[in-house]
């Protein structure tokens, strides 16, 4: 194997990342390598559900990283659903760097099944979305009093599954 993509200097050594899932460890900054392969196997092995645990902090590699299997540069993926990371994936042969933490925060929200899906254009999509909605939530959220904030977010909830959702804007922007 070949050496850390984050560390560039240690080597990987061959470890279990899950039970049936093949992965190679830095033994310097405990970042996990998982080759495309061995990951699409294991999900053929019908991984367990994760048991719910609190997300843990990430410090996320923010230079460039070639992947150690054939050297490419590989991609930064979006992860998004409240977790503010991006994985490392090749473009070529599609193996995953998990840093420190990444793989424990993927399964906290159980979404460690599904990081062969998050690098396509309707997953990215997807987070760019949430993203979004969230800093607009936290925008409002910092105008607002805490009990202003919940009514108005009741009252959108609301108005969203309302079946007369556009009279009822008419009415709300008509003169008083």
């Amino acid at each position: 194997m070949k050496n850390c993509p984050a560390c560039q200097s240690v080597t990987l050594e061959s470890t279990n990342l899950e039970a049936h899932l093949s992965a190679s460890q830095c033994s310097s900054c405990d970042g996990h390598w998982v080759a495309a392969d061995d990951y699409h196997a294991w999900l053929e092995n019908g991984p367990q559900a994760a048991a719910a645990t609190a997300a843990v902090a990430v410090e996320d590699s923010t230079h460039a990283v070639f992947c150690p299997h054939c050297s490419q540069l590989m991609r930064k993926t979006n992860v998004g659903h409240d977790l503010n990371f991006y994985l490392d994936q090749c473009p070529c042969c599609h193996g995953v760097w998990f840093d420190q933490h990444e793989w424990d925060n993927l399964k906290s929200k159980d979404l460690h099944t599904q990081v062969h899906q998050m690098s396509s254009a309707a997953w990215q999509q997807k987070a760019r979305q949430y993203s979004l909605r969230s800093t607009v939530r936290q925008v409002y959220a910092s105008k607002f009093s805490s009990t202003d904030y919940s009514e108005a977010e009741r009252i959108k909830n609301w108005l969203e599954r309302h079946p007369q959702k556009q009279d009822l804007l008419s009415f709300f922007a008509a003169p008083a």
